[in-house]
């Protein structure tokens, strides 16, 4: 059972980053550039989240 929830999520990942994938073709330069700063502020969110519960 869980080999297989493992390789369902290993599957939704694979699906997740060919959509992104396909998304990022389609997106201007400018709008991979506002992408990427995007996802660096995400990145450093999650940062803030782990240290502050690390305390």
């Amino acid at each position: 059972m869980t080999t297989t929830t493992k390789k369902n999520n290993i599957e939704e990942q694979k699906n997740d980053l060919r959509e992104m994938a396909s998304l990022l073709k389609e997106m201007s330069k400018e709008e991979k550039e506002n992408f990427k700063y995007f996802m660096k502020g995400m990145n450093l969110m999650a940062e803030l989240m782990t240290a502050e519960k690390a305390g």
